[in-house]
């Protein structure tokens, strides 16, 4: 591992391409919402610019778990709340705990991400790189972060709306419940300590945006790094149609598949990686995803069926099962792309290699055997990620909430 990091260190020149541009792009976005670098090469800031990037980080990862903590100091202090704001205190005294340790995970394995980017972005690229797939790869990270993004700000904008609307008809601006100030204290101090929580709400919401977008593009870059070590054992057949002696041919086959045995190795290595790095956010996601959407079927059931009630509850919902979903279906194309590195090894061409067929045949058969071994990302160490768990976990979800109700 710090071998792997000197060598980022040292290496600063790479071909740039669109994904790598777009990866840049990206980061600049992460920093503005307070998460770390990730990208090692052509992202610098001034000393300035690193300094409050730095401190800004610290400040609000600081004011974050003081915000946290005031909400479940309000289960001894706030004692006269109706029944949707005794539902929304504990929907996140529950929820933002979790989305804390979501932040603290990125920033303790930030070296580690900046690795892995390096390797899957432009190290494994350099022996081979399918354009097809590479376009592909850019438009799906395209489409992910610009969902992700928009609705995380829909719901962030939609939570302070219903709080708008709220004071509006005669309450106080209380979206998010903390030990103080009571909810029916209209002291402009009282005010500012509202509108402050609400500031902190969105910068915690925000920073957890960029976490989710950063894990699901690393699995997207996994599982389409799968497909392009498919499309390079594919490409190995046409060898044995150069102008070139059996013997000759046999060899730079040989040279290829070994290049592609080191190349499927490394991307197992980046896929246990990701798993080891992002094991806390997967798990935990799944643990929120049941208990949120309990309690968001709770309160729907509980609250006055209007449309400005239904808005915030709607918008949390759709941005809780699109990241969920987000996670598991990209953690489910790692399987499926996977799953198909042993059919492509074996249509490699090995089948005209007449000289060197035994030592041929012997590296296909072990790495065959490692290709059909299952790769899948797991929560809880023991929950696959993948479309038919996905499934599983919705209607899990609502048979908890039908005992309840």
């Amino acid at each position: 591992m710090e071998s792997t990091d000197v060598t980022l260190r040292k290496s600063t020149k790479y071909v740039s391409r669109k994904i790598t541009k777009f990866f840049i792009s990206i980061n600049k976005i992460l920093v503005l919402y307070g998460l770390p670098i990730i990208w090692t090469h052509d992202f610098t800031l001034s000393k300035n610019s690193d300094r409050v990037s730095g401190l800004y980080r610290i400040l609000s990862n600081i004011l974050i778990i003081v915000f946290v903590a005031m909400e479940w100091g309000a289960f001894y202090t706030q004692n006269n709340l109706t029944e949707k704001q005794s539902s929304d205190r504990l929907m996140f005294c529950v929820t933002h705990p979790i989305l804390v340790v979501y932040i603290l995970n990125i920033e303790y394995y930030e070296k580690k991400i900046k690795v892995i980017m390096y390797k899957m972005m432009v190290t494994l690229k350099q022996s081979h790189n399918d354009v097809e797939v590479e376009k592909k790869l850019f438009k799906k990270c395209m489409f992910y972060s610009v969902t992700f993004f928009t609705s995380v700000a829909l719901s962030v904008f939609f939570y302070g709306f219903d709080a708008y609307i709220q004071a509006h008809s005669g309450s106080t601006f209380t979206k998010t419940i903390s030990a103080w100030p009571d909810v029916e204290d209209r002291s402009l101090a009282a005010d500012v300590v509202r509108v402050v929580n609400y500031v902190i709400l969105v910068i915690l919401l925000t920073r957890v945006s960029g976490v989710y977008v950063l894990v699901v593009l690393l699995t997207i870059c996994i599982s389409h790094q799968y497909t392009n070590i498919n499309t390079y054992f594919l490409s190995l057949s046409k060898i044995f149609n150069e102008n070139l002696t059996q013997i000759e041919k046999e060899k730079k086959y040989e040279r290829a598949l070994i290049i592609g045995i080191d190349l499927h190795s490394q991307t197992m290595w980046c896929k246990r990686q990701c798993q080891s790095m992002f094991n806390v956010v997967f798990s935990f996601q799944i643990i929120l995803n049941v208990m949120l959407l309990v309690l968001l079927m709770l309160q729907m059931t509980s609250s006055e069926r209007t449309l400005m009630n239904a808005i915030p509850v709607v918008s949390t919902g759709v941005s809780l099962l699109c990241s969920t979903g987000f996670f598991m279906w990209n953690a489910g194309d790692i399987t499926v792309e996977a799953s198909s590195v042993a059919t492509a090894l074996y249509c490699s061409g090995w089948e005209n290699c007449h000289v060197s067929t035994l030592r041929i045949r012997y590296l296909l058969l072990m790495t065959i055997r490692q290709g059909q071994k299952p790769e899948m990302l797991k929560a809880l160490g023991l929950i696959p990620l993948s479309y038919d768990t996905y499934v599983s976990i919705v209607k899990a979800s609502y048979s908890i909430f039908s005992v309840i109700y």
